[in-house]
């Protein structure tokens, strides 16, 4: 469509009014824009990279009733809890101390405003606790259980490391089995490095592969299939096991392919790893809630809704659809669990591969490979193993890894030379600080630790809340319709396909095969700059927009993903 040709008419934001002003020159200024949990800017080739922050603003809701109480009819949010019999009797976490977590977790909530959470401790093998807070989805009163359905994202990655090391123990392949040769069409963009790859290297985050997610969420990409396909136009950015590149993308291609080796089918590779993870995880350990299929979830009576933060801080329900973009990597995040549920896999590997009946489900040999560095962080974070991160918590091994998608957090940890584990998962968008904070409230109270939880996580929340509020500050709340009109369009990008920049409603609309989404325009980039601004793309800051010209003057759009790899750059096709 076309635009009022006077040069100062500007487009408000959606919910907002055409507006005229003067131009302005505005000047260079520098920004920091939030990332997602799984790319960061790319260092030198042996520099580790340190792992993004996640961080979660307050938003008006009601506080979540203390499981140690009956919520009254009145009550928004609801929560409840259950004490699992179990066959032992727990040393650490006394009645006294689980009152004192379980009322932790009601304060955090609170301050973190998170809608619902499940959480479950284990301890010398068994399941001691299991309860849930808050509600299923903002608005209604549905109460969060030890039962409820949530998807559990990246703590999917170390189940699936656990699979892979059950087709290990059947010699159906080995750590060190060449990925050739269990896919000889497997291929990325490099070929030396195609041939150096060994199983283990989907798994360890050391590929040399970047953590690129656009691919994901900016296509239609549905199929482990698709996935592949986008791998082998995927350039290495850092050399093998030199440095770590979280990449989902790669974890995915592991699991399919341990599944193929496992006997799936060659051509349908996603079938074949709900197969396995079916017969060789989540039935073995009676994980009898856990599913990859989405239309389960649709019609549960009990799952959770996915909440996304806005730019001023306040959670939203999303539709389910906003979760599409785990489709084509089941195996990196693709899992909706319970907390009863993923209290068995912290089961099997404090027992170091016997489940909770006392059958042995792998060998302490394969399982607690999973668990060596194969690659440094940096020094504050530790290392990545195989599906795990790797650190130490007061001076003990602390194996561990958080989850993160548009709608849910979760975070899956255990102290092996104690005995502890627990699982906290939550259906509110970059709750990290809040998954951390009861993790380690949970050991500070069982080990009879100084209390520094909760600052840690007070300090965390007002970070966070101030780095919201700077990114917001950098949004115009308008965008200059001429600078914006000759991008209006169709571009096509060989990798990412075509995407649509359009007027819609007095808003600048960014329409892609994956996602729809407001965008508004970054104070002081030399050229106009816009990011996604509508839940749960907005606090993210995953990409950037730059409308920019080619060497023929000809308008192109080009998006960069966190610095992470060379830039995309879309070229107009209509």
């Amino acid at each position: 469509m076309s635009f009022p040709s006077p040069f100062a008419l500007f487009l408000s934001s959606r919910h907002g009014r055409i507006a005229w002003r003067p131009s302005l020159l505005i000047g260079c200024l520098l920004f920091a824009l939030l990332v997602a949990c799984t790319g960061n800017p790319a260092p030198a080739d042996d520099t580790p990279v340190a792992a993004a922050p996640t961080g979660k603003p307050a938003t008006a809701v009601s506080t979540p009733a203390p499981v140690s109480e009956t919520p009254t009819a009145t009550a928004t949010i609801a929560a409840t809890a259950t004490i699992t019999a179990t066959a032992v009797t727990p040393q650490y976490m006394t009645a006294e101390k689980l009152s004192a977590l379980q009322a932790y977790i009601s304060e955090a909530m609170e301050t973190a405003q998170i809608p619902g959470a499940a959480v479950a401790l284990v301890e010398n093998g068994a399941l001691v606790y299991a309860g849930g807070f808050g509600v299923r989805q903002l608005g209604q009163t549905d109460p969060v259980t030890a039962d409820t359905l949530l998807l559990v994202g990246s703590t999917t990655k170390p189940l699936t490391t656990l699979m892979m090391a059950t087709v290990v123990d059947d010699g159906l392949t080995t750590w060190d089995t060449p990925v050739s040769a269990v896919s000889p069409t497997f291929a990325v963009a490099d070929v030396d490095l195609t041939g150096q790859l060994l199983m283990r290297h989907l798994v360890c985050a050391c590929s040399g592969l970047p953590s690129l997610d656009a691919p994901l969420f900016l296509t239609d990409m549905s199929t482990a299939e698709d996935l592949l396909r986008s791998l082998a136009v995927t350039k290495p950015v850092s050399r093998l096991e030199k440095r770590y590149n979280y990449s989902n993308q790669m974890v995915a291609a592991g699991g399919y392919l341990a599944a193929l080796a496992a006997g799936g089918p060659a051509d349908d590779l996603g079938a074949g790893y709900v197969r396995a993870m079916q017969q060789r995880v989540l039935t073995p350990l009676a994980m009898n809630r856990s599913t990859f299929d989405v239309a389960q979830i649709q019609a549960s009576d009990d799952a959770a809704a996915p909440h996304g933060l806005t730019l001023d801080g306040s959670y939203e329900p999303l539709d389910l659809s906003a979760e599409k973009f785990v489709r084509a990597v089941l195996p990196a995040g693709g899992l909706w669990s319970t907390a009863q549920d993923m209290a068995q896999v912290l089961i099997v590997e404090l027992n170091e591969g016997v489940a909770a009946d006392g059958r042995r489900l792998v060998s302490a040999a394969n399982l607690t490979r999973t668990w060596e560095p194969q690659v440094t962080i940096n020094p504050a974070e530790g290392a990545y193993g195989l599906g795990w991160f790797i650190t130490d918590y007061h001076a003990m091994p602390l194996i561990h890894h958080a989850g993160n998608t548009m709608g849910f957090s979760a975070e899956l940890a255990f102290l092996p030379e104690s005995g502890l584990g627990i699982v906290v998962l939550t259906n509110a968008e970059a709750a990290g600080n809040f998954t951390e904070a009861v993790r380690n409230r949970f050991f500070e109270l069982a080990l009879d630790l100084p209390e520094e939880a909760a600052t840690a996580f007070q300090n965390n929340e007002t970070a966070s809340l101030q780095r919201i509020a700077r990114y917001a500050a950098l949004l115009k709340p308008e965008v200059m319709a001429m600078a914006v009109a000759p991008y209006l369009g169709n571009f096509h990008n060989d990798m990412l396909g075509t995407i649509s920049l359009q007027e819609q409603d007095g808003a600048l609309v960014l329409v892609t095969g994956g996602l729809t989404s407001e965008v508004r325009q970054l104070t002081g980039a030399p050229e106009p700059t816009f990011v996604l601004s509508e839940a749960p793309w907005a606090i993210l800051g995953m990409w950037t927009l730059r409308l920019s010209e080619n060497a023929d003057g000809q308008p192109v759009i080009i998006l960069n993903e966190n610095n992470v790899a060379a830039p995309f750059v879309f070229q107009r096709s209509d």
